[in-house]
């Protein structure tokens, strides 16, 4: 370590990236980027810089900032809508699942962006695109969504540590 900052893609992929997110293990960082002319995409690279950056999909719809699972074996991002706001119906979320390089849509996710794994592995919260953004809690048990009406103009919610709260 020699103390000065390093950028996530290598100088040769110039390019943007944001939202480094740390692994509940500490293994893995997983963060969004965007190399020049793509789309936003969801990298994933060990935490110790033994392996590339690598995208965890491909396509041509951007993707948005990167939850992870409480067992550090799954990640959660949602389709980022043009505009940030204006939905083409199409938006939805997706688990990337490591171990078997799986991606899989979350049921009924249509219209919603920015997910977060909740740290007991109980719920997924995500924002209802539109005017106002409305908050939404995925129960993985059951699969069924709830919408949150007086969590409105949500923006980057984030779970507490008792996974009692969600902040935004």
């Amino acid at each position: 370590d020699s103390g000065a900052p390093v950028p996530l893609l290598p100088a040769s992929h110039e390019g943007y990236q944001s939202a480094p997110t740390w692994s509940p293990d500490g293994q893995w960082i997983a963060f969004i980027g965007r190399l020049e002319g793509e789309h936003l995409k969801v990298f994933l690279m060990r935490a110790d810089g033994s392996t590339r950056p690598q995208a965890i999909s491909t396509g041509d719809v951007d993707q948005g900032v990167p939850s992870w699972s409480p067992d550090s074996r799954k990640i959660v991002f949602g389709d980022v809508p043009p505009g940030f706001i204006q939905p083409k119906g199409d938006e939805a979320l997706h688990i990337y699942d490591l171990v078997s390089h799986q991606m899989t849509t979350i049921p009924n996710s249509q219209g919603r962006w920015t997910a977060r794994w909740s740290p007991d592995d109980k719920y997924i919260s995500a924002i209802q695109i539109g005017m106002p953004n409305t908050l939404c809690l995925f129960t993985r048990r059951t699969g069924k969504w709830q919408l949150i009406p007086e969590a409105t103009d949500v923006n980057n919610p984030n779970w507490s540590q008792t996974a009692h709260y969600i902040y935004y």
